[in-house]
């Protein structure tokens, strides 16, 4: 994979480049700094990053969904499972939070990633409250 910083090739897509850009994938779980865009103090958690490859590839910038917070609706959670290195994970996303963030300056660490089941999930969830 190129990185989309300084346009080199990343052969290991769960790390860093030398730049300091991580490479992202749709369906990826990434860990985010989210301050400011959801709540006013500092608050980090997991976030499904929606955009496709090419996107990823080339702009310096994320569509996400994040995790859902205590003051979420509950038609908006849906909850998910991942994986990372063979174990599993559960992940509650608020499907009203999308956002686009920032690759270089918000994303910390890859947790892991939803599988093609899960991610058709979670685009029907997004389908039934746009639709």
């Amino acid at each position: 994979m190129t990185c989309s910083n300084c346009k080199k090739t990343v052969t290991n897509v769960k790390k860093r480049c030398s730049c300091g850009c991580i490479p992202a994938k749709r369906a990826d779980v990434f860990l985010a700094k989210l301050s400011h865009l959801v709540h006013d103090e500092d608050w980090i958690g997991p976030v499904v990053v929606i955009q496709n490859n090419v996107g990823n590839l080339h702009s310096p910038t994320l569509q996400i969904i994040a995790s859902s917070t205590p003051d979420s609706h509950p038609l908006f959670i849906k909850e998910l499972t991942g994986y990372s290195a063979g174990s599993q994970f559960k992940l509650s996303i608020d499907v009203s939070k999308i956002m686009t963030i920032d690759k270089q300056a918000r994303l910390l660490e890859p947790l892991g990633k939803l599988s093609k089941y899960m991610m058709n999930q979670l685009e029907d969830k997004l389908k039934e409250l746009i639709y």
